[in-house]
């Protein structure tokens, strides 16, 4: 017993230095010192990763900070990749990423360092990440260690199966048809209308990864190909656009087909700017079909967004049985593993990326029920503003025009009688 009792401290000991070096790594190279206060567990894995507000074995959440999951599936006779995030005090959301490799026969852990390091130049590395949520507060995770979003799109790189992969995506286009415009007057019937949004994705592959240290030509159980790492873009359901005019309210117009009929309102007041017109016709790219003059209205219209992770793969599995020769006279038999089958197996996984989850501009940030807790994200750079006919047509080649000035509507209103319309 006193033997045993020596071994197990000498053990602790050494994971306790281990932990130091790596703290000291931290502080050479992110500015931040880091102790690991938990020494580890070589027999359980229930406390060795409490010191984390987010862990990750073989690329699956195996605990976080404040959540019931504090345990995790190691195969035996296996090791696999942990990847463990701790938030530094004092930053926004940002967490040092730390690599290693766990044994799941002893459960112990060797800690290799820092992970997700981004060369700044001049010999300065960046260890600083955005941090992983982990389902903390019911948020869902989310792999990008690097994540990026504007008006324009959002981009994730990821390592978070042992190998890098990047993906980028911009917000798709979407429709809404008005009438008349680009100019109509005070108390004319005018008419809006949400009739498309589409949806975009943005991919990374990976042709190869021998998991399971095979090859192309002769793949190991565990080996992946094909592997497609995808950002996605698809309109909130159910899916409203919302639009903001001067001096004039208008309700969410759900999406319709662009044979449907629009909704109509009337101008009370003209883009005088008096009444909150803005800049003149002749400064906006695309209204030469008006005056130069001719003040014009500065509105803007949006539709809200959900932004999703994917990872497809296919996997080399091998099916084996045991197979046992007819009994003898004594009743004994041989046996042995047979392979009786092989095949890729195909994989899907993936989830939202929530809006809280990363770090975004609040005003990317789409709260539809005013609850604090937003839904999606606003796609104001994908609005393309249609111009109906009469009959409330985008097709008609004598009225058909699209104008994108990403997110904004300029709109000019008259006072006068008459009717609107343009010498052919």
């Amino acid at each position: 017993m006193t033997r045993r009792k020596t071994l197990i401290a000498l053990w602790l000991a050494l994971l306790l230095a281990l932990f130091s070096a790596v703290a000291v790594l931290a502080d050479d190279n992110g500015g931040f010192s880091d102790d690991f206060d938990d020494s580890g567990s070589g027999g359980g894995c229930n406390n060795q990763f409490d010191s984390f507000d987010y862990v990750e074995i073989g690329g699956e959440e195996a605990g976080s900070s404040g959540s019931s999951s504090d345990s995790f599936y190691c195969p035996p006779g296996t090791s696999q990749s942990v990847q463990a995030y701790r938030r530094v005090p004092g930053t926004n959301n940002k967490c040092l990423g730390f690599g290693g490799t766990i044994n799941c026969d002893t459960n112990a852990v060797t800690w290799e360092g820092l992970t997700g390091g981004q060369d700044l130049g001049g010999g300065v590395t960046e260890y600083l990440v955005d941090c992983i949520q982990g389902n903390i507060g019911g948020i869902p995770g989310h792999p990008c260690k690097k994540f990026s979003g504007s008006s324009s799109g959002f981009a994730c790189e990821t390592w978070n199966w042992g190998f890098r992969l990047s993906a980028s995506v911009n917000f798709p286009g979407w429709c809404l048809d008005l009438r008349p415009f680009p100019a109509t007057l005070v108390s004319w019937p005018t008419a809006a209308r949400f009739s498309c949004a589409g949806s975009a994705s943005g991919s990374d592959s990976v042709a190869y990864v021998p998991k399971g240290g095979g090859s192309p030509a002769d793949p190991s159980p565990g080996d992946w190909s094909n592997v497609v790492f995808s950002l996605i873009l698809r309109p909130f359901t159910p899916t409203y656009a919302f639009v903001s005019l001067p001096n004039v309210l208008l309700p969410p117009l759900p999406l319709v087909s662009d044979t449907s009929p629009p909704y109509f309102f009337t101008w009370e007041k003209s883009s005088h700017p008096a009444a909150g017109g803005g800049p003149t016709a002749g400064t906006i790219s695309g209204l030469e079909e008006l005056p130069a003059d001719i003040p014009v209205y500065v509105g803007n219209a949006r539709a809200p967004y959900v932004l999703f992770w994917e990872l497809q793969y296919d996997e080399w599995v091998e099916v084996w049985e045991e197979v046992c020769t007819r009994p003898d006279e004594s009743g004994h038999s041989d046996c042995h593993e047979e392979l009786v089958d092989e095949y890729w197996e195909h994989h899907v996984t993936g989830g939202p990326i929530h809006p809280l989850a990363v770090q975004v501009a609040s005003s990317l940030r789409a709260d539809l029920n005013g609850d604090g807790s937003p839904e999606g994200y606003w796609n104001y750079s994908g609005l393309n503003i249609r111009r109906m006919n009469d009959a409330n047509r985008v097709t008609d080649p004598v009225w058909r025009r699209t104008w994108n000035w990403g997110g904004k509507i300029y709109w000019a209103v008259r006072e006068g009688q008459g009717q609107i319309g343009w010498v052919d």
